[in-house]
């Protein structure tokens, strides 16, 4: 995961960030781990796509363990297309309920 070209994060239900790859990091305009801290995933995106990321992606995850579309993270560079998102949740061995999420784009 360290050395993946692909933006990659493992967060918790919550949002808040466990893990972000150094390709993740530059694609968010943090250039090191410290800059994560106070930050949610729903911070990398536009104002204009965190309700609807919050009210229907993250439950899709929750509910399906997986969600796959189009988002374009906030500091990255304009584009013609988004970016494609692929989020899973990662269940804990313990319990049903997904313990983090994981994104790749």
């Amino acid at each position: 995961m360290a050395r993946s070209s692909d933006f990659i994060a493992l967060c918790s239900p919550a949002g808040k960030p466990v893990y972000v790859n150094e390709a993740g990091r530059r694609l968010i305009g943090a250039d090191a781990v410290a800059e994560l801290e106070g930050q949610t995933l729903f911070d990398w995106f536009p104002i204009d796509q965190q309700p609807w990321i919050r009210e229907e992606v993250l439950p899709q995850v929750l509910h399906e363990g997986r969600w796959s579309g189009e988002l374009q993270p906030a500091a990255a560079p304009p584009s013609p297309s988004s970016a494609t998102c692929s989020r899973c949740a990662a269940r804990a061995t313990t319990s049903s309920r997904p313990s983090a999420s994981s994104a790749a784009i």
